[in-house]
């Protein structure tokens, strides 16, 4: 893990803690910027703010964080965050929150017999319930009911 101090926080942790059983933002694609070999020279502040953003949501999509938390990790007013993180992304970070914690809890749906409250817990919810319409909002169909339709 490697480690560096920059504007937006006192220390920001780049790539993935050993243990970790779901990458996450992994997919997100800055564009052309990225690939070039010299990249680091032409990403924007809004860009490197974003990533750090990112990277918090990464290390702590397990707990219950929200944009305002979000912001205040990387130092910057809440909405500039949101207008930062939706052109660079494509997405609101409270939407980017919800599809990451609904994709963990997928997995582990999946690959556990833990109770819904459980996952819902280990995924960052306040509540099974909430998790639950979070879920179905978006894949239309519970939890639960979900699991049942992926067993054998």
């Amino acid at each position: 893990m490697t480690h560096m101090t920059t504007a937006y926080g006192n220390e920001a942790a780049l790539g993935k803690e050993a243990g970790d059983d779901i990458a996450i933002g992994a997919d997100i694609d800055f564009g052309k910027r990225e690939r070039d070999d010299h990249a680091a020279s032409y990403m924007s502040p809004g860009d490197e703010l974003v990533r750090h953003a990112l990277a918090y949501i990464d290390r702590n999509i397990c707990t219950p964080i929200d944009v305002a938390s979000v912001a205040r990790a990387v130092n910057v007013n809440r909405s500039y965050l949101s207008r930062t993180f939706h052109a660079c992304v494509g997405m609101t970070a409270k939407a980017y929150i919800d599809a990451r914690r609904i994709e963990r809890a997928t997995t582990m749906l999946t690959e556990s017999n833990m109770s819904i409250a459980r996952v819902a817990r280990r995924c960052g919810y306040a509540s099974a319930d909430v998790f639950t319409r979070r879920f179905r909002a978006a894949h239309n169909t519970t939890p639960a009911q979900w699991r049942r339709g992926q067993r054998p």
